[in-house]
């Protein structure tokens, strides 16, 4: 008799209680990956990469805009990946020699976009003043990915400064 009321009561309970909501927000479409002012300096010693991965079974054409710190737009390039490979480029090839450029990667299926800055390797070479090339020997680096949308407000946890 007691199996009898527990198992009426945890069906009771569960025909009571509101079904919680099977989405709370629409998940990103991960089409579009937007990444702020980053640099290609080279005689800061900066070097920005741009990584794309496609998880896809068909290959995806990306298409890369820039943005240089004073609005300018650059022409948009495109490449395409391929079925569930990755691509890397360094952002100078595309942008030039620029203390700031901003991106705006698009595809027409779901990728995956990150942004890999390094610096350090034209300031640690006294012996040249102005550095040509790639850099090698970086001291310092960080990697993210990017925002599906922009925002004028973004929220960041504490840190010591």
């Amino acid at each position: 008799m007691l199996r009898i009321v527990l198992s009426a009561t945890a069906l009771a309970c569960v025909l009571l209680l509101p079904a919680p909501p099977l989405l709370a927000a629409a998940p990103p479409s991960l089409t579009t990956w937007l990444f702020a002012e980053g640099s290609t300096n080279g005689a800061f010693g900066f070097e920005q990469e741009i990584l794309i991965g496609n998880p896809n079974p068909v290959p995806v054409t990306v298409t890369f805009e820039l943005f240089t710190q004073d609005g300018q737009a650059l022409d948009p390039i495109t490449r395409t990946v391929p079925a569930r490979a990755r691509y890397t480029a360094n952002v100078r090839q595309f942008a030039g020699d620029r203390a700031g450029i901003a991106l705006k990667v698009t595809a027409p299926l779901p990728i995956v976009a990150e942004r890999t800055m390094y610096w350090g390797g034209g300031l640690f070479r006294p012996e040249s003043k102005r550095f040509r090339g790639r850099v090698s020997d970086m001291r310092g680096g960080h990697s993210e990915h990017g925002t599906s949308k922009g925002a004028r407000t973004w929220y960041f946890a504490e840190g010591e400064g």
